[in-house]
């Protein structure tokens, strides 16, 4: 057992963690961020800045500070880089640009970031017990994603925490991979009524009898990621609906406002105050710009809408009785926000935001990783299964997946979807089914077991439309003496936050993790 646990809520703008020690699990504390530098922050900007030759020199503030401050040069700086992992083919060579546009490899970028957050929470652990040395393996690390990734992207951020010394290839059980409004609804549900914002919003402690239905919208800087979960009898928490969200978080508005800047003072020089005439809702006044605050709406229009549009959606599925809707997130904070879902939604439910929106889901992520199985069950996003091979029978199966084996005796139906889990169904945290399997060929020296996902309910081919390969597993078999006649045994868990797969084998058992990253 170790004695701390560290939370790190890596996130697209600004990340930080919480952490407590095992004994004492009700005293979560968190560094402040960026005094040297005039400021006093709960998180700090996730960005990171290397030399030419792709040496790590700084994180956060320094890294923002030392960056202005160099000016141009042949450093490589990089802010915002979470958002490469969003809905995009996720390999282990992946490259993504600097400010400047100078590739360099994701996984080191990530990496290293995570290597500064985990020797800064050991130094912030020995400042905290009179100078006492831990290192990395006296801790369970809690790393916070968030749920509308995909496999490739969770597996990603595990092997940049390996790389980052934060555990072993042998310890992986001491990273805990945390979805965030899971863990924010965590948090939230332990809280008094005077730890929830007040002004505009409803102040009560949360409901906890067994029933009560939440959204939880953990509004960032570039996802939205929204979950819906029932208290079950115990305090237990049930997933009711798959996890939802996009990319328009509060990065989307900053974007937009540097627009218009650009749009603004991209036009031909002219005199300061003619300069601002023909720019509707915006003004040259005694020095400064003035923005109308019907501007300043229309900059959050796209990304509020968006938010409003997947609630809705989620409030509008039978069966669902949502009671209360919580707004979580460092762009939860923002009163735009805040008020238009009071406004469309206020009539429904009760609309809530904890102080300290932004640190919600790594104080949430320490009491999610104390105990895991707070959430008992999960929605299935997708469809998802592995190819198969079986006896080939002519009164169901295509003729074209036909195939004989070397030794001429067995012919099967190749590409066969194999179903373990149904989209939108409900699966156990501690739920894990167990199928076996046998080579197709006698001198077979491996098995292979490429996993498959679609939005469909049922499949039969893994080669049909909207099939989408997302890994693999491959199962080394080397004692071929009983030919035919060995098995394989899979087990495979779909309730946990990672797809997780055990094979054995002629007696031996290895804990495999499928392999969803392309190289």
């Amino acid at each position: 057992m170790t004695t701390f646990l560290v939370a790190i809520d890596f996130g697209t703008a600004y990340s930080g963690y919480c952490f407590c020690m095992r004994s004492n699990p009700s005293h979560i504390r968190n560094p402040r961020w960026g005094e040297s530098k005039g400021f006093d922050t709960l998180k700090t900007p996730t960005c990171i800045l290397f030399d030419e030759d792709g040496t790590f020199l700084d994180f956060g503030y320094d890294a923002l500070m030392a960056y202005k401050r160099m000016g141009q040069n042949n450093n490589s700086f990089f802010n915002n880089f979470k958002m490469q992992l969003y809905n995009k083919n996720i390999s282990r060579n992946m490259m993504i640009p600097d400010s400047g546009g100078k590739p360099m490899e994701a996984m080191k970028v990530c990496s290293e970031s995570l290597r500064y957050l985990k020797d800064h929470a050991l130094n912030m652990i020995s400042n905290h017990t009179n100078g006492r040395t831990f290192s990395a393996s006296d801790v369970t690390w809690v790393l916070t994603v968030p749920a509308i990734w995909e496999p490739a992207a969770k597996q990603f951020m595990r092997e940049a925490a390996i790389q980052g010394g934060l555990i072993t290839e042998t310890d992986s059980s001491k990273l805990i991979i945390a979805l965030e409004p899971e863990a924010a609804l965590v948090w939230c549900k332990q809280l008094p009524s005077d730890g929830f914002i007040s002004e505009g919003l409803d102040h009560e402690i949360l409901e906890l009898k067994p029933g009560t239905q939440y959204i939880v919208a953990d509004c960032g800087g570039g996802t939205v990621d929204i979950t819906v979960h029932e208290v079950l009898e115990g305090g237990l928490l049930k997933e009711l609906h798959r996890a939802s969200g996009n990319d328009m978080g509060g990065g989307s508005v900053d974007a937009k406002f540097k627009n218009l800047l650009r749009d603004t003072f991209a036009q031909k020089k002219q005199n300061i105050c003619r300069f601002f005439t023909d720019v509707q809702g915006v003004s040259w006044t005694e020095g400064s710009i003035k923005i109308t605050f019907s501007k300043l709406k229309d900059l959050f229009r796209e990304s509020v809408d968006k938010i409003v549009q997947d609630i809705r959606a989620i409030l509008h599925t039978p069966e669902i009785n949502i009671d209360y809707i919580l707004l979580v997130g460092g762009y939860a904070s923002c009163k735009i926000l805040q008020n238009e879902v009071k406004e469309q939604f206020g009539s429904q439910c009760r609309i809530m935001c904890p102080i300290n929106a932004q640190l919600a889901v790594a104080k949430g992520a320490v009491l999610f990783g104390m105990n895991p199985k707070i959430v008992a069950s999960r929605v299935s996003a997708l469809t998802y299964g592995i190819a198969v091979a079986h006896p080939f029978d002519p009164a169901k199966h295509r003729v074209e997946k036909r195939r004989e084996n070397k030794t001429k005796d067995y012919v099967y139906c190749d590409d066969l979807f194999h179903k373990f889990v149904q989209k939108g169904q409900s699966v156990l945290c501690d739920q894990a089914e167990e199928y076996t399997f046998n080579p197709v060929s006698s001198d077979q020296t491996a098995m292979s077991f490429p996993f498959y996902s679609t939005e469909k309910p049922d499949a039969m081919y893994v080669d049909e439309p909207g099939m989408k390969k997302i890994g693999q597993i491959v199962v080394n078999m080397p004692d071929i003496r009983e030919g035919r006649n060995r098995k394989v045994k899979l087990e495979v868990s779909f309730g946990v936050t990672e797809i997780q797969a055990t094979a054995m084998t002629s007696n031996e058992q290895e804990l495999l993790r499928p392999n969803f990253m392309t190289h």
